[in-house]
């Protein structure tokens, strides 16, 4: 069984003369989610501190349309309600790729266009290819 709020966990009981008594309990404190960036497709969002089983929601950073809503769980954030940011291709700016760890720079991208972004100095690969398709960037 779930331990009650606001501990996580589980509890273990067992019936001893028609008493119901408790075998284990590893019930303790959930963990907060502390400051940090979060990769939402590809954009990497800035949140502030979150405590476990509460939600914070914002709108997608420039370049990007969309929002999100992140929930921390026992220190995790996870998202929330189709959470998404989608890159437009209408402005300039900078997505995420290879798991959040390496940042690409464009300029605007005409409808049906596509085009190669080489990797910055320092990181490995032979680049990304970006498509517009119905307004939106697609990374390949």
């Amino acid at each position: 069984s779930e331990c009650p709020s606001p501990l996580v966990g589980t509890m273990r009981f067992y019936c001893q003369d028609g008493v119901v008594l408790a075998r284990e309990r590893q019930c303790r404190q959930a963990r907060p989610c502390p400051e940090g960036d979060f990769l939402l497709d590809h954009a990497k969002v800035h949140h502030s501190e979150i405590y476990h089983g509460f939600m914070e929601a914002s709108t997608c950073p420039a370049g990007f349309e969309g929002q999100y809503f992140l929930q921390c769980q026992d220190g995790e954030v996870i998202t929330m309600y189709n959470s998404s940011c989608t890159a437009t291709c209408d402005s300039a700016g900078s997505l995420w790729v290879d798991d959040g760890a390496v940042e690409v720079s464009h300029g605007k991208i005409i409808e049906g266009g596509k085009l190669k972004v080489v990797c910055p100095a320092g990181s490995a690969g032979e680049g990304v290819y970006l498509s517009c398709e119905d307004g939106y960037i697609n990374v390949t």
